[in-house]
C-alpha cells in the first residue's frame, strides 16, 4: 500500500492536469475554511486569555501560599525550563554521537540525521513547538484579571456544592448554602460586568462568554438555594437582558455572528426560564423555533428589516407612553400605530426570511438535478409562495384589527376623561 501511495504521488507530481486538479481541491477546501477560521482564532484566543488569566489567579495564590511571589515564580519556571531544554539537547546529542561511532567502527554509512532538530543546548524549541513564554503577565488586562476572580468564585461554589454530597448532615447543608451563595454572587457580577461592557463598548466574545457563563452560575445558584421558581426568573430576566443588548448592537453595528449569538443565547434562556417556571417543555420548544427564526432572517439578508421593525416597535412604545403621560392623546395614538407597523415589519422580514430559505433550497435542488424535475420544483415553489403570501395577509389582518382596536379603547378612554 505505500508502494501504491508513492506511485501515485509520483503519477500526479508529472500530470500537469492532476496537478491543477489537487491544486484546486485545495483551494476549496481552504475557500471552506476560511471563514471558520475568522470565527474559530478569535473565540479561541479569547479563550486562551481568559484561561491564562485563570491560571494565573491560581499561580498567584499559590505563590503567596508558600511565601514568595508571582513574579519570583515565573523566573524560576522560566530558568528550570532552559535548564531541562539544555540537558535534553545535550542528551540527544550524545546518543546521536554514540550511534555514529557504533556505525564508524563497523565502517557502515550513517542512514539517517536529525532534520528537525529538537531543541540543542542553546534551549532552543523545535520547529513546530511553541516555546513557553513567561512574560504571560504582562497580557493579563485588569478586566481579564476581573472575570478570573469571579471564575474562580463561581468554581469555589461549585466544590463547595459537589462536597455537600459527602458532608454529613449540617456541614453537608451549610456547604449547600455556601455553594450556591458563591455561585448566584459570583454569577450575578459577572453577568453584570458583561452587560455593561456589551452596552458600552459592543457585544464582543469576552462579554459574550461573560453573560452566559454568568446567567448560567446565578441561575444554578438560585436553583439550588431557593429552587426552580428562582432560577426561572433570573433566566427569564437575564435573558431578556441578553436579547435587549444584542439587538441594540445590532441596530448600532449591524448584524455579526457575536451579537446574533447573544440574541439567540438571551431567548433560550428566557425561554428555558419560564419553562422552569410553569414546569413545562413547551415554552422552551418555543424559544428554540424563535430562536431559529432569528438566526434563519439574519442569515437570509433580512436582519436589517428585522431590525428596522423592532427600532419601529421602540419608537412606538415610547411616543405611546410620553404621550398619556403628558396628555397628547394624538401621539399617543400615533404611538400605537407605529408599534403595530414595526410589528408587522419584524413578522414579515421572519416571514420572508423563512420563505427565502425554502426558494433557495429549491433552486439549489433544481441545479443539482440538472433541471430533470424542474416542473415539480417550479410548482413547489409557486405554492410556497402562495401560502407564505397567504400566511402574510392573514397576519396583517390581525395587526391591523388589533392596531384599530387598541387605537379606539384609547380614544375611548380618552373622550370619557375629557367630556369629548
Amino acid at each position: 500500500m505505500r508502494k501504491m501511495r508513492d506511485w501515485m504521488s509520483n503519477v500526479i507530481a508529472n500530470n500537469d492536469e492532476a496537478r491543477a486538479a489537487i491544486a484546486r481541491l485545495k483551494g476549496a477546501l481552504l475557500t471552506l475554511a476560511q471563514p471558520l477560521m475568522n470565527v474559530v482564532i478569535p473565540a479561541f484566543i479569547t479563550l486562551v486569555k481568559l484561561l491564562t488569566a485563570i491560571i494565573g489567579a491560581v499561580a498567584e495564590f499559590i505563590s503567596l501560599l508558600f511565601g514568595t511571589s508571582i513574579s519570583k515564580s515565573a523566573k524560576s519556571a522560566k530558568n528550570l525550563y532552559e535548564e531541562q531544554n539544555t540537558l535534553e539537547g545535550v542528551g540527544k546529542a550524545a546518543e546521536e554521537a554514540a550511534g555514529s561511532l557504533a556505525g564508524f567502527d563497523e565502517i557502515n554509512t550513517i542512514q539517517t540525521e536529525n532534520a528537525g532538530g529538537t531543541g540543542g543546548a542553546g534551549g532552543r524549541a523545535s520547529a513546530g513547538e511553541i516555546a513557553p513564554d513567561f512574560s504571560w503577565t504582562d497580557g493579563i488586562t485588569d478586566k481579564l484579571k476581573e472575570i478570573a476572580a469571579l471564575i474562580l468564585l463561581i468554581g469555589a461554589g461549585v466544590a463547595l456544592w459537589k462536597l455537600s454530597g459527602i458532608l454529613p448532615g449540617v456541614l453537608g447543608t451549610i456547604a449547600k448554602m455556601l455553594g450556591g451563595i458563591l455561585l448566584t454572587v459570583g454569577g450575578l457580577v459577572l453577568f453584570w460586568s458583561g452587560l455593561i461592557d456589551a452596552w458600552e463598548n459592543g457585544v464582543d466574545w469576552l462579554n459574550l462568554i461573560e453573560m452566559i457563563g454568568g446567567l448560567a452560575a446565578a441561575a444554578f445558584g438560585l436553583y439550588t438555594l431557593f429552587g426552580p421558581i428562582a432560577a426561572g426568573i433570573a433566566l427569564v430576566v437575564g435573558g431578556l437582558a441578553m436579547l435587549v443588548a444584542g439587538f441594540r448592537d445590532a441596530i448600532q453595528n449591524g448584524w455579526n455572528l457575536e451579537n446574533v449569538l447573544l440574541s439567540v443565547s438571551g431567548i433560550l434562556a428566557a425561554g428555558l426560564g419560564i419553562a422552569l417556571i410553569t414546569g413545562s417543555w413547551i415554552p422552551a420548544l418555543i424559544a428554540a423555533i424563535a430562536a431559529l427564526l432569528l438566526a434563519i432572517t439574519v442569515a437570509t439578508g433580512r436582519g436589517e428589516e428585522l431590525l428596522n421593525g423592532v427600532r419601529k416597535v421602540m419608537e412606538g412604545f415610547v411616543n405611546f407612553f410620553t404621550g398619556i403621560f403628558s396628555g397628547d392623546i394624538e401621539k399617543a395614538i400615533g404611538g400605537i400605530e407605529k408599534m403595530f407597523d414595526g410589528l408587522k415589519m419584524a413578522i414579515f422580514a421572519v416571514i420572508d426570511g423563512v420563505k427565502d430559505s425554502f426558494l433557495s433550497f429549491l433552486t439549489w435542488l433544481d441545479e443539482k438535478t440538472g433541471g430533470r424535475i424542474h416542473g415539480i420544483i417550479e410548482f413547489a415553489k409557486g405554492f410556497i409562495t402562495g401560502f407564505y403570501d397567504t400566511v402574510k395577509n392573514t397576519l396583517g389582518g390581525i395587526l391591523d384589527a388589533a392596531k384599530q382596536i387598541f387605537t379606539g379603547v384609547t380614544q375611548f378612554i380618552s373622550g370619557v376623561f375629557t367630556n369629548d
